[in-house]
C-alpha cells in the first residue's frame, strides 16, 4: 500500500516544489482528481506555501513506471525541482510535465505520447566530422 500523509502535514512540512504523479493517470485527469479531492482553498493554502511550485507529472507514462523510463522520470522531476532546467529535456509544457494551473485548465482528452525533442545543448554537439561511426572501417 501506498503511504499518505495528511494535508495538514504536508502543508506543515513547508515544500519547496510538490510534485503530483498519481498512477495510472495523465495529466488532465490527475489534475482534475487533485482539483475534486481537494477544494480551492486548500490548492491555494499548499501553492502559496511552495511559491507556486506545483506541478502534475503523468504517473501512467512515467514515475510510476520501472524500466528505460526511469531515466525520463528523472529528467522530468529535474525540470520540475529545477527551474533553471525546465524545457532543457524537453517536457515541461509537454503531455508529460506541466505546472498543477495549466493541467487544471487541459482538457480531458485519450493519452496519445510522443517523446518530446530535447533543447540542443551547445557543448554536446560534435561536429559530424568529428563523429566517429560504428561502421567505419578502422584501416
Amino acid at each position: 500500500a501506498t503511504p499518505t500523509i495528511c494535508f495538514q502535514t504536508l502543508l506543515d512540512s513547508k515544500p519547496d516544489v510538490v510534485v503530483f504523479a498519481l498512477c495510472g493517470f495523465g495529466l488532465s485527469r490527475a489534475a482534475s482528481e487533485i482539483s475534486s479531492s481537494w477544494n480551492q482553498k486548500r490548492i491555494d493554502q499548499l501553492s502559496q506555501v511552495c511559491n507556486s511550485r506545483m506541478f502534475v507529472v503523468d504517473g501512467n507514462f512515467l514515475i510510476n513506471r520501472s524500466g528505460p523510463r526511469v531515466v525520463e522520470s528523472c529528467e522530468v522531476l529535474a525540470e520540475a525541482i529545477h527551474p533553471e532546467l525546465q524545457g532543457h529535456f524537453g517536457h515541461f509544457g509537454s503531455s508529460f510535465l506541466t505546472s498543477l494551473s495549466q493541467a487544471l485548465q487541459l482538457p480531458e482528452s485519450p493519452d496519445l505520447k510522443v517523446r518530446p525533442q530535447a533543447v540542443e545543448d551547445a557543448r554536446n554537439v560534435k561536429d559530424d566530422e568529428e563523429i566517429d561511426s560504428p561502421l567505419d572501417d578502422p584501416r
